[in-house]
């Protein structure tokens, strides 16, 4: 997997933020975790994993998001997805 894929998916993912729940993109890195640092609730990572599912045309687990992870967490679990199509 290479960086520019790595950072493709990492913009990809900061524009779906940005557009759903108006979270600046300067405020997404690989470090930030998504309900300690974004405040996204259980709803709210429903609503970002189908959302991002749309957007990669893949499918994720009901629980293949959790509040504890990072930024680099999913995009790594949506790059996995996407290499597996």
């Amino acid at each position: 997997m290479s960086n520019d894929t790595t950072g493709s998916t990492l913009d990809q993912l900061s524009a779906v933020l940005e557009a759903k729940f108006g979270i600046e993109r300067d405020a997404v890195t690989p470090s930030t975790v998504l309900e300690e640092d974004l405040d996204l609730d259980s709803l709210a990572l429903i609503e970002l994993s189908l959302s991002l599912q749309k957007q990669f045309g893949v499918v994720i687990a009901t629980d293949g998001i959790k509040p504890t992870d990072t930024v680099a967490d999913l995009v790594a679990l949506f790059e996995a997805e996407l290499a597996k199509a």
